[in-house]
């Protein structure tokens, strides 16, 4: 549940940096149980209560001592030893297909088993009978093993004193020896399981009970110390380890890719509509994207379920400089992208898809998901998610989540018409004018246009734009073809069938009748890979409604997105676009010469926008 709102939880960084921190205590607290079990005694039930409670007092040696040898480097490095990697993963899964398998599982691979089948504690621990050791009540698991590892007292104390020796003597011990038994459970051999002695588990002499200190008791007797918890410590601090990171990738095992959709684009609005492109409210509602599972699960995947849901979350800073006209663009004159970025993340989320499609289990599925808060047009730090929750694999309610690093919105335009820039001459280009010399624009549309107006919206441009699914020609337009050559004019009744995302000017807007006039452009604003791969397109037609002429050309490559992220690492954000004013809007820096350049008298009047229509 954590995991799921710290996702989705609009409102503020701080509210979802509280739920991340539940989400890391919660796993946290969670790992501290499975770490639990590598403590022989919890999962004996083995009272160890260090408290003072009246008929429960009885601390944990154990505990008391592995605390006392966590900074020894010999310890530290049990932490990286074989049998320390996590015990999940995607393509190993083993027996872990739940939480609970992390405890206890079909297999008996859970680390409650393994520690329950393999080791003792004090209260559980191996027995003589008539001589021989045997299992302790309770548990039939592990068995004394073998033949005794004996070992001289004097090789594992301090010096023993005469007394002791003389103690050892007397009570026909020879030598102070300390004989250790392996265990032999389901799943490995503990060489120094118990230690059978006559030295208590301080490994020191027994003594009577109120008796005298020269008065040993010498009965053998199973006990557990230092040298026990040391072999202990080697075969159990290295499964804490692994069940621990285990959890945790099992915990976070969801995974899926997410990739452009047919349109080849997230998403696209018009960026001359005034509700579409204001600062903060404004944005994009629609995106479209194909998901696809890849939960690994050894060599197949763990499935999804019809019965989770789909949300989808942008996460973004604000450009609080953005205008529509694009002045306040990172890197455009007078604009420090430090003073304008927004400190917090912000995030937007979805409508819930109800019904996750079956079929992203085995293909890319194609999902369209809407944003009754729009992704504002003034984002910067863009990242798109795809959040799933609901059954995956045997485990019933889980989440997944997917990010994606996505281009900020970047503009594309139509082609402008600025002929009214140009003095034409005697050239073969199109518009053609005949006769010696040169012509403004003005006397040119004389010869054949009763009014300027009248040329200005007879003589336009018709742009058209469309992005391949995937890297590689669009069908009709492929750069190696010989018949239509990109950036060749060819006569528009040539051209191939062209289904656009957008149509620049739209064509059933106010200007219906005409492409778009000189003095004018039309601009989009794109959401995309932050690095694409795919075909970008770009139709351009150019019509003279009042000659009859009507042509095209074509050019193709990848588009040439905004990237505006800061680096954390140095504090720096390099804009990959720069806008200058050109003809009173801002527009890429390549482009700004273009528009104010040309052989007719200046200041050049400012260009209109029109409206595109949209195909998405």
């Amino acid at each position: 549940m954590y995991f799921y709102q710290a996702l989705i939880t609009e409102g503020g960084q701080k509210n979802r940096d509280v739920l991340w921190g539940k989400l890391f205590q919660s796993i946290g607290q969670v790992i501290h149980h499975v770490q639990d079990m590598a403590q022989p005694q919890h999962v004996r039930n083995d009272q160890h209560v260090d408290k003072f409670i009246p008929g429960y007092v009885n601390p944990s040696l154990y505990e008391k001592y592995t605390s006392n040898q966590q900074t020894r480097p010999e310890v530290q490095a049990l932490f990286s030893l074989p049998g320390s990697e996590p015990v999940y993963s995607g393509t190993h899964p083993g027996a872990f297909k739940i939480p609970r398998d992390f405890w206890k599982n079909t297999q008996e691979t859970g680390l409650a088993e393994f520690t329950n089948h393999n080791f003792v504690s004090d209260g559980t621990n191996f027995k003589l009978y008539q001589g021989q050791p045997v299992v302790g009540a309770t548990y039939g698991l592990p068995v004394p093993y073998g033949s005794p590892q004996n070992v001289p007292a004097s090789e594992l104390l301090p010096p023993l004193s005469q007394d002791i020796l003389t103690s050892c003597s007397v009570n026909q011990v020879s030598v102070c020896t300390m004989s250790f038994y392996a265990s032999n459970g389901p799943n490995v051999v503990n060489p120094r399981a118990s230690a059978l002695s006559i030295f208590d588990q301080y490994v020191q002499l027994k003594l009577l009970e109120f008796g005298d200190p020269f008065n040993y008791k010498t009965d053998r007797l199973f006990t557990l110390n230092r040298y026990t918890f040391n072999a202990a410590h080697s075969l159990l601090i290295p499964k804490a380890v692994g069940y621990s990171a285990g959890l945790i990738n099992y915990f976070f095992r969801g995974k899926m890719e997410i990739s452009l959709p047919d349109e080849g684009i997230y998403g696209i609005i018009d960026h001359s509509d005034p509700v579409s492109n204001q600062q903060d409210t404004g944005g994009f509602r629609k995106i479209k994207l194909k998901l696809k599972n890849v939960t690994p699960n050894g060599t197949g995947i763990e499935l999804m379920a019809a019965t989770g849901k789909l949300i989808a979350v942008a996460k973004f800073h604000r450009n609080t400089c953005y205008t529509p006209s694009l002045s306040g663009e990172y890197g455009s004159p007078g604009i420090d992208w430090r003073t304008c970025r927004a400190k917090d993340e912000e995030i937007v989320v979805s409508e819930v898809i109800e019904t996750t499609p079956i079929g992203i289990n085995t293909d890319a599925t194609q999902l369209t998901f809407n944003f009754n808060t729009p992704i504002p047009i003034n984002a910067s730090d863009l990242y798109l998610q795809a959040v799933y929750t609901g059954p995956l694999g045997a485990e019933t309610n889980a989440v997944a989540v997917v990010t994606k690093d996505i281009s900020e919105p970047h503009y594309i335009y139509s082609s402008v018409a600025t002929w009214d820039q140009a003095t034409f001459r005697t050239i073969s280009s199109y518009p053609q004018i005949s006769g010696p010399g040169g012509q403004s624009w003005e006397s040119w549309c004389a010869t054949g246009f009763p009014t300027l107006d009248a040329c200005n919206q007879g003589m336009g441009y018709i742009n058209l734009v469309r992005y391949s699914g995937k890297s590689g020609p669009i069908s009709g337009y492929d750069p190696s073809d010989p018949i239509f050559l990109t950036g060749t004019i060819y006569d528009l009744s040539e051209a191939p069938p062209f289904p656009p995302v957008a149509t620049m000017p739209d064509p059933l807007g106010p200007a219906a009748t005409v492409p778009a006039p000189v003095g004018s452009f039309s601009r989009v604003a794109v959401l995309t890979d932050a690095q694409p791969s795919n075909t970008a397109l770009s139709l351009e037609e150019k019509i003279d409604t009042t000659h009859g002429i009507a042509l095209f050309q074509w050019f193709t490559g990848v588009a040439a997105t905004t990237i505006n992220q800061r680096d954390p690492t140095n504090d720096t954000l390099t804009p990959t676009a720069i806008y200058l004013p050109a003809r009173g809007i801002y527009v890429r820096a390549a482009t700004a010469p273009a528009l104010m350049s040309g052989t007719a008298p200046q200041p050049f009047p400012d260009l209109k926008i029109l409206p595109s229509q949209i195909n998405f």
